[in-house]
């Protein structure tokens, strides 16, 4: 049995990337959060696939089913970060989302974010977060390959958006900002969330021909610049975004990068209709951004003052796929701030049961 013991951990260690024969560190504690109205309902089944492999990582795993809109902010905002090592999503972005502002709400925001890892199980519609994760490592993109990487336990830092808008309200986000026909096809689309991914490709079609047009100032600040830039009229879309994939079939933004300082804001002020669709067609390559009438900017910060459309379609802002009030909205990049599980280099890796004992 000792023996047996001592071949458990050196293949743990192994995938790890730490030496055969580390000593043994004490189980690393995970709190799952699960969101069974997340995409297509599938999150209790999902977890009943992955649960075997972070168990047999050795893992000390807690379960909350997610009774509410808001319940994972409010247990991340509570919880005794004495007893988690991280927190694990087995949902879409938006369960992500709410435990990101959960844990910044906390009066010791600081030190928890320092000591409380993230990582995602995909559960929902486009999973961006895990999808850029996966892709990162080469992995299949699915929810076992979600749960073998968490379990290798290898972690690397993600850049933190901090949001503030005029009249008030105030968060963070850790994925995206989207207007005009970007927030169009993202939350224009929840009536078809039952069909998955699907839905965003079937009404971006849609808008694609339409091509509504929204006015509006943009003001960013390029990463190594003093000043800002501002760009004013016209706008058929601005999106920022954190990550390099949206969806398993949408890389929108090539250069981004989790730790990279910046925001990849991306926007399109005129496009012809078939050049549009001729590019957007295809997203995967990411060849889209070389387009002459896509603008692509890395920025440290940036600032929209969208104004209304029509009274009837005023128009959306969207912060990590949530509505939010349609303002005057400041973004501002916090580097390097959370801690992603899931991803990094075998010399980077980080135990977090050993930083913590």
């Amino acid at each position: 049995e000792a023996q047996a013991a001592r071949w458990a951990c050196a293949l743990r260690n192994a995938a790890s990337g730490l030496p055969l024969a580390a000593e043994v560190a004490r189980p690393r504690r995970f709190l799952v959060l699960i969101n069974p109205n997340s995409g297509q309902s599938k999150s209790a089944s999902v977890w009943r696939q992955t649960k075997p492999i972070l168990e047999a990582s050795g893992a000390e795993i807690s379960v909350v089913e997610t009774t509410h809109a808001n319940h994972s902010a409010e247990i991340a905002a509570t919880l005794d970060e004495t007893k988690v090592d991280a927190i694990l999503c087995v949902s879409g972005d938006g369960l992500i989302h709410e435990v990101v502002n959960g844990l910044m709400s906390r009066a010791d925001a600081q030190f928890v974010i320092q000591n409380i890892a993230i990582g995602a199980i995909p559960a929902g519609s486009a999973n961006s977060l895990s999808t850029s994760v996966l892709k990162a490592a080469a992995e299949p993109n699915n929810a076992a390959s979600a749960a073998f990487l968490i379990a290798k336990g290898r972690s690397t830092k993600l850049d933190l958006w901090k949001v503030t808008q005029e009249g008030g309200k105030s968060g963070y986000a850790f994925l995206s900002l989207e207007w005009a026909m970007a927030s169009d096809i993202d939350l224009g689309s929840e009536a078809w969330r039952w069909m998955g991914e699907l839905r965003f490709d079937l009404y971006a079609a849609w808008r694609l021909i339409t091509q509504w047009r929204y006015e509006g100032e943009l003001r960013y600040k390029r990463h190594g610049d003093q000043g800002w830039q501002t760009v004013d009229g016209t706008f058929l879309m601005v999106w920022a975004v954190n990550m390099k994939w949206m969806t398993n079939d949408c890389q929108l933004a090539p250069q981004a990068a989790f730790d990279d300082g910046t925001a990849d804001l991306l926007y399109i002020q005129k496009a012809r209709k078939l050049s549009m669709i001729g590019e957007f067609l295809d997203l995967s390559t990411g060849k889209h951004v070389e387009a002459p009438w896509m603008a692509y900017e890395k920025v440290v910060a940036f600032e929209l003052d969208p104004r209304v459309r029509t009274p009837k379609k005023p128009g959306m802002i969207a912060v990590d796929g949530e509505l939010w009030p349609y303002a005057k909205t400041l973004v501002e990049v916090l580097p390097s701030t959370l801690s992603l599980l899931g991803v990094g280099e075998a010399a980077d890796v980080v135990d977090m049961a050993v930083a913590r004992t």
